[in-house]
Order: C-alpha cells, then structure tokens, then sequence
C-alpha cells in the first residue's frame, strides 16, 4: 500500500517544517530587501493591527518598532520551532514554525475584508 502511495519513496516527516522554515525565511528577507513590494500588502493591515503608523511610500528604518517584529518573528519562531521539532516537540516545533506566517496572513486578510 505504502509503494502506491509514495511510490517506494519513504516518507519524509520532517517536510513540513522544511517548508515552514523555509517560508519564514523568504517572509523575513521579502520585507528586509523589498519592503516597497510587500508593503503594498502589509503595510496599511499593520499599521491598523498595531496603532503604529508605518507607511507603505517610505522604507522604514531596519529597527523601527512594527517594521522590526515583521522580520524577525519568522526569523526566531523558525529557530524556536526548528529547536524543538529536533528535541521531539514536534507538535509544539510545527505550531511556532507556522504561527508567524498565519498571523501576518490574517491580518492582512482580516483588514482588506473588514476595515472599510
């Protein structure tokens, strides 16, 4: 039954937080290098989320306090999640991993429905 399945292929159980780890990276660096694209998105949704301007028409400093926990939340929840789908917490590891992405996801998806 497995061969028709996978076709002989064994199954990987740990490709799903390769996918989310690798996803949290591209999220991080698509708002480090192309804020100007992403911001087209995002930047309205968390200005809205956190009651802090941040504007989609400027680029905001690396530090700067909404534009800073959007680049490095996926950043340490993919090393969080990572951490402890190896130390066998793997239900916990795929939560973190994935958690940033749906809360940035929804947020924005929450305000393009709901705030006009």
């Amino acid at each position: 039954m497995s061969s028709l399945i996978y076709e002989g292929r064994r199954y990987d159980p740990g490709r799903f937080m390769k996918l989310a780890t690798g996803l949290n990276i591209i999220v991080a660096m698509v708002f480090v290098f192309a804020w100007h694209f992403a911001a087209l998105f995002t930047a309205d949704a968390i200005s809205a989320a956190s009651g802090i301007g941040l504007s989609p028409h400027s680029r905001p400093e690396l530090l700067e306090s909404p534009y800073v926990y959007l680049w490095t939340t996926p950043l340490i929840a993919s090393f969080i999640g990572w951490f402890a789908y190896k130390f066998e917490y793997k239900t916990f590891g795929r939560f973190v991993a994935i958690y940033p992405v749906m809360l940035i996801v929804s947020c924005v998806i929450w305000y393009a429905n709901f705030a006009f």
